[in-house]
């Protein structure tokens, strides 16, 4: 919930608006992360082979995408059937590719 944000109207009122937040002011839980932190992770499958870096993410209506750069250039859809797992922490994320990824 946002502060002052009570109704649809309000809420509506922001509607394609840039909102910022203090990081410390974020409450995320334990797993979660931003996406700007994850921006530079080592991108490797889930044998421990390396992809490459993860450059960039773009938002689409059905899912994130993430473009990762190594020896090729991969769009990897940030779903559970490809991200495996995010270790923002160590900038570690593990995913599973398929053919003609």
């Amino acid at each position: 919930m946002l502060e002052g944000v009570e109704d649809i109207n309000a809420a509506m009122s922001l509607k394609n608006k840039t909102v910022y937040i203090d990081r410390a002011d974020a409450k995320l839980r334990k797993g979660e992360y931003f996406l700007c932190d994850i921006i530079g992770s080592r991108v490797e499958t889930e044998n421990g082979e390396l992809v490459g870096t993860l450059e960039d993410i773009l938002e689409t209506p059905a899912s994130s995408v993430y473009i990762v750069r190594g020896e090729a250039e991969h769009m990897i859809p940030a779903v559970p059937e490809f991200v495996l797992k995010t270790d923002a922490e160590n900038g570690i994320i593990t995913v599973r590719l398929i053919e003609g990824m």
